[in-house]
């Protein structure tokens, strides 16, 4: 009977053990991202975004961190609209910038967001790209 149990023990730990990221299946955009961004006046930064879905319009999307513009002292929203696959953002301010417009295309199986946007920083127009993927 220890013997039994004990393999029981064993195969349930190799089971959560072999689960990797491939196991993983993702049935929406909610979640923690990893961003990789560029754009020509700053280079490449790579920070997490997190997508909650918007509790009283279950059409838009939250988007915290967007831009890298969370701080200890303030966590401000972008919001974007989900249709098929495509994840738009419209004309918004948030964190003393504006998004002029975005448009993301979204994996079918939800794990690659591929996004282009329009940022106004006060001084600039800022054409980003960004890759959102789901972190390890």
């Amino acid at each position: 009977m220890k013997n039994l149990k004990s393999i029981f023990i064993a195969l349930v730990l190799l089971g959560l053990v072999s689960c990797n990221k491939e196991d993983r299946i993702y049935k929406s955009v909610t979640g923690s991202w990893r961003c990789e961004e560029f754009n020509p006046l700053y280079g490449i930064s790579v920070y997490m975004v997190d997508i909650d879905r918007k509790k009283s319009d279950t059409t838009l999307y939250l988007l915290s961190n967007f831009h890298n513009q969370d701080t200890e002292e303030s966590i401000e929203f972008v919001y974007a609209q989900l249709l098929d696959s495509t994840l738009t953002i419209s004309r918004q301010t948030f964190a003393g910038l504006a998004v002029k417009s975005g448009i993301g295309a979204v994996s079918s199986d939800f794990t690659l967001i591929d996004f282009d946007y329009e940022i106004f920083d006060g001084v600039n127009d800022i054409s980003v790209h960004a890759v959102y993927s789901r972190p390890d």
